[in-house]
C-alpha cells in the first residue's frame, strides 16, 4: 500500500508503530493522514520542505489528543486537528501556545459556475 511505503520514507519508527497498532484500516488510515498532516502543519508554520530532514522527534497520534513524541515542545508550539469534515485530517501548528487558539471556517463552494 501506497501510504505504508510513505510512512516507512517520512515518518519515524514511533509514528510507524502508532499507525501500525490500529486495528481496522479505516483507523490506520486516518492516523497516517494525522502524521502526515500535522508534520505538513509544522513545515508550513516553520517555512521549510516537507524533504527536508525533520528536526523535531515526531508526534504521538496513538490518543485521540496528537502530542509531540519530545514533550518539551508542548511548551514551544501547539498542534491544533480538525475533524469537522468526515474522512480528512486537518492540522495547524503555531508557535508561542498561549497566544492562540484557531478556529476554523468551513466554506461550501459548489456550483460556481466552472
Amino acid at each position: 500500500d501506497d501510504k505504508h511505503k510513505i510512512a516507512e520514507r517520512f515518518f519515524n519508527s514511533e509514528e510507524v508503530a502508532s499507525i501500525n497498532a490500529k486495528k481496522t484500516e479505516s483507523e490506520k488510515d486516518l492516523a497516517f493522514f494525522r502524521v502526515w498532516t500535522l508534520r505538513e502543519a509544522y513545515y508550513k508554520m516553520e517555512g521549510t520542505g516537507i524533504g527536508l530532514p525533520f528536526d523535531i522527534d515526531g508526534f504521538d497520534v496513538s490518543g485521540v489528543k496528537a502530542h509531540f513524541l519530545c514533550r518539551e515542545y508542548d511548551d514551544k508550539y501547539a498542534i491544533f486537528e480538525f475533524d469537522e469534515v468526515p474522512g480528512y485530517a486537518t492540522s495547524i501548528c503555531v508557535k508561542n501556545p498561549s497566544a492562540c487558539k484557531p478556529e476554523l471556517s468551513l466554506i461550501e463552494l459548489a456550483n460556481i459556475g466552472y
